[in-house]
């Protein structure tokens, strides 16, 4: 599974990220779509070939299994698939259709989770059973093919390679780099601490990414956006767009990360049962790492779109180094007779969460200086309604169990409405911003936007 999804990383390797860009500042789209298609065939041609050669080597000499080996050749399929609709996906992102892209990803998950739950009432092998990840990505694919034809998009020279290329190039180090940490990770809790600490690690991660998926549905809308402001020469225009996310997103995000911090134990054995309590732990340590994830996600669209792709490559750099040093001094309990922190998922957790912290001080910090945009500085008092928001959780779950989901459900009023008040007294929650929350939350809003981008 790691290595199919390492599949998907290269196949992307920022050409994704240049065709919004392109697509936003008014290129032509017939160009634009050619040119990336034609990248990310070429790019799953060759990650087709050389997994294929893997797995035919690997069945060869006996070290991987027959069941193992289908599986594998069913989520290569399934990566093939989800490639060529990303080509669709980023033509809708790039033209603010999010309506659009929205309702595909959401098509294959519904679709996905009952054919896993038909399959699995029907015990079938495992092999069978992954082929959910094909079929729900097949029927994703249909309704995106589906809902672009409109406006219609003809198949051109791809004469825009050398720009994509151009852009994609410093990034492409990056994403490869940020997704090898990404198994290191596991790889080296596995060593140490053994596969038992390596399923607590990585229930904590599932947690974590649907809270983080979040974020990556914003920067696919502030990428094209801020494209389209041309930053680079409207730098203050882009500092009010960035001033708003930031603070709607603090308001958002915060809370949940306050309450998985305080509560992570409990919100673990509640979705996966009392012997999962020990990934609770983990997740209270993996809870910073979530509004760092989200929040280093925006910066980077401001470095995307003003062109400075390779500040971002500079600073991952950066960010590997923080969360190497921690994954070396933090997981292992002793190297060559040193003694170490020996947290194993703990001290994964504790790592990245620093590592993304620090990166998203960084990034902030070189776009204050690069492209002349702040952070927002009112930040300040929703980092003070977090704090006043951890000690009213903290001191009601020290008087009352919060076992249980009606307990948990109190907590997390508790947790919310602290920071609400919080705010509001601090002045950065305003009835007009309840009321615009509401409205974008509206259904019958939402299905007009959905309806205007259909027509």
């Amino acid at each position: 599974m790691a290595f199919v999804a390492f599949f998907n990383a290269v196949t992307d390797l920022g050409f994704h990220t240049a065709n919004m860009k392109f697509v936003a500042e008014g290129r032509d789209q017939n160009a634009c779509f050619s040119t990336y298609l034609t990248v990310k065939l070429g790019l799953v041609l060759v990650m087709a070939a050389l997994s294929s050669a893997f797995i035919y080597a690997s069945m060869r000499d006996g070290s991987v299994g027959r069941d193992t080996v289908l599986v594998v050749i069913v989520f290569i399929a399934y990566y093939i698939v989800q490639d060529i609709q990303a080509t669709l996906t980023g033509m809708f992102d790039g033209r603010l259709e999010s309506g659009k892209s929205s309702s595909v990803f959401m098509i294959e998950y519904v679709a996905r989770s009952f054919i896993l739950m038909a399959l699995a009432v029907m015990k079938v092998s495992p092999a069978v059973l992954s082929l959910a990840y094909l079929l729900g990505t097949l029927i994703s694919f249909s309704l995106a093919v589906y809902l672009f034809r409109r406006p219609r998009i003809r198949l051109v020279r791809p004469v825009y390679i050398k720009e994509y290329i151009r852009f994609a190039a410093p990034l492409s180090f990056s994403i490869l780099l940020i997704s090898s940490l990404d198994y290191l990770d596991k790889v080296l809790v596995g060593i140490y601490s053994g596969s038992l600490e390596v399923g607590f690690y990585a229930a904590s991660m599932g947690i974590v990414w649907a809270f983080t998926s979040f974020g990556g549905s914003l920067n696919r809308i502030m990428l094209p956006h801020l494209s389209r402001i041309d930053i680079g020469k409207n730098p203050e225009e882009g500092e009010r767009a960035m001033w708003t996310a930031e603070r709607y997103m603090a308001m958002l995000i915060l809370p949940p990360v306050i309450f998985l911090m305080v509560l992570g134990p409990e919100v673990s054995t509640l979705v996966f049962g009392a012997g999962y309590r020990q990934a609770g732990v983990i997740l209270s340590y993996h809870s910073v790492m979530i509004a760092a994830f989200i929040f280093t996600g925006m910066l980077t669209q401001v470095l995307y779109a003003s062109g400075r792709v390779a500040l971002y490559g500079k600073a991952v750099m950066a960010y590997a180094v923080v969360v190497i040093c921690g994954y070396a001094l933090l997981i292992p309990d002793n190297v060559l007779g040193f003694q170490l922190g020996g947290l194993g998922g703990v001290g994964a957790a504790i790592s990245l969460s620093a590592g993304y912290a620090f990166l998203t001080v960084l990034l902030a910090y070189l776009i204050r200086q690069k492209v002349g945009i702040r952070f927002y500085s009112k930040f300040w008092k929703h980092l003070a309604s977090a704090a006043v928001s951890l000690l009213c959780l903290a001191a009601f779950v020290r008087y009352f169990d919060a076992d249980g989901i009606l307990m948990l459900l109190i907590s997390g009023a508790v947790c919310l409405l602290s920071y609400a008040a919080s705010s509001f007294i601090l002045g950065e929650l305003r009835r007009e911003d309840v009321m615009m929350m509401a409205d974008a939350l509206n259904p019958k809003k939402l299905k007009e936007s959905l309806d205007e981008e259909l027509k």
